[in-house]
């Protein structure tokens, strides 16, 4: 009797375990085969076999076309082929089936800043950090977003939380030292660059910012040095070459100046900033039609250059033909009429021909404009074109 239980007991197992997991083993099977494919495709993405890797992924979604999984490495694929369009299309595909998975909404993120959408993509990092505050890729782009608004007590309280899930993040670092020097506390700014350089000694980053803080202080030697430490981790770099130019150009030393500007002609032949440094230092040199050669070229390159026509202005100042310097200078008051520089030197101007009124009203400008009277003097200076230089962003994160 017992045997006979046994063997019926024994019966009855085998019917069930042939009855159920029939199609459970089939879908084991299906997730396997989906996890084996999805392996291969970052795989093939680390090895940066985009294309490969998007067939593959093709494949998979006419099958499994609701997948959020593959259509994240679709719009990840896309990201790195720089094709935002096709990468938002499968983000939004992906945020359609599920709304709150942050793989997704950061990846359609990105893909709506590359286009330019900057609003979007902030809402949309926003609800990453909300769904999960950890997040903390999406938190360094919120820091960013808010310090290029200059909001930088909200940049601040991002690169603070990306350090304290990632105390060696070298963006959160810059980010926070950027903030400071924005807002003039130079000592905390110069702390952050500092540790910078001292945990990535060879990362540009932190050798150029710490040497721009340096050279916007005043602290000639040591902006010299780090600057040039910079050039020579990231040689083929135009900033730091340009930034030394600046530096050289406001401190007077001509030779390292020009030397420094046609480095970065060398690098970027079509850079205008370096022209700009080139006909400051050509008209204090009374190389005049060198520097309005310059000039010509960057009207031809970049025709709405800050003071573009003002420093044309002046070269023909200086060469004493005033019909065209006052062309030039109306035109400059015309492009920027908030900017005292173009007044005063309309001021001028019309003074030597014997304008009176207009020269009273251009001085009155370049007085309620600046908040002070015009000081009296033959030209622009190099130290007040420099302004120009400073309309441009000077701090930067890695290249």
């Amino acid at each position: 009797m017992i045997q006979r239980l046994i063997l019926i007991t024994f019966c009855v197992l085998i019917d069930t375990a042939i009855v159920v997991p029939a199609s459970l083993i089939a879908q084991d099977v299906d997730d396997a085969s989906i996890a084996a494919q999805t392996d291969r495709v970052r795989s093939l993405l680390e090895h940066n076999e985009v294309n490969q890797a998007i067939v593959l992924l093709d494949d998979v979604l006419k099958t499994h076309p609701g997948r959020v999984d593959i259509l994240n490495l679709l719009g990840d694929s896309y990201s790195r082929l720089g094709v935002s369009d096709e990468a938002r299309r499968f983000f939004e595909q992906a945020v359609a089936l599920d709304s709150s998975n942050v793989e997704t909404l950061f990846g359609l993120a990105r893909a709506l800043l590359s286009q330019g959408n900057v609003s979007r993509a902030k809402q949309l990092f926003q609800k990453c950090v909300d769904v999960n505050p950890d997040a903390a890729e999406a938190h360094g782009y919120l820091g960013q977003l808010f310090l290029e608004e200059g909001n930088l007590n909200e940049a601040r309280s991002h690169f603070d939380k990306v350090r304290t899930l990632d105390p060696d993040n070298i963006d959160a670092l810059n980010g926070l030292g950027i903030t400071y020097q924005q807002a003039g506390i130079e000592a905390k700014a110069e702390e952050y660059f500092k540790e910078l350089t001292e945990r990535y000694p060879n990362e540009e980053v932190g050798h150029l910012n710490l040497g721009v803080l340096y050279g916007s202080i005043g602290h000639v030697h040591d902006a010299v040095v780090y600057l040039n430490k910079a050039a020579a981790i990231s040689p083929r770099d135009k900033r730091p070459y340009q930034y030394l130019g600046i530096l050289y150009l406001q401190n007077k030393i001509v030779p390292e100046a020009e030397k420094s500007f046609l480095k970065v002609l060398a690098i970027d032949p079509f850079n205008v900033d370096a022209r700009f440094g080139l006909v400051v230092l050509f008209q204090e040199q009374q190389k005049l039609d060198e520097a309005l050669r310059l000039a010509e070229e960057m009207k031809l390159l970049a025709p709405q250059y800050p003071q573009l026509h003002l420093i044309i202005a002046n070269v023909y100042f200086l060469k004493a033909e005033h019909d065209s310097a006052i062309s030039h200078a109306e035109i400059q008051v015309l492009n920027e009429p908030k900017e005292p520089a173009g007044h005063y030197m309309l001021g001028v101007l019309y003074r030597l021909k014997g304008l009176t009124t207009r020269t009273a009203w251009e001085f009155d400008q370049v007085k309620y404009l600046a908040g002070k009277e015009p000081i009296e003097n033959s030209g622009i200076t190099p130290q007040s074109l420099y302004g120009s230089f400073g309309r441009t962003k000077i701090i930067g994160g890695k290249k």
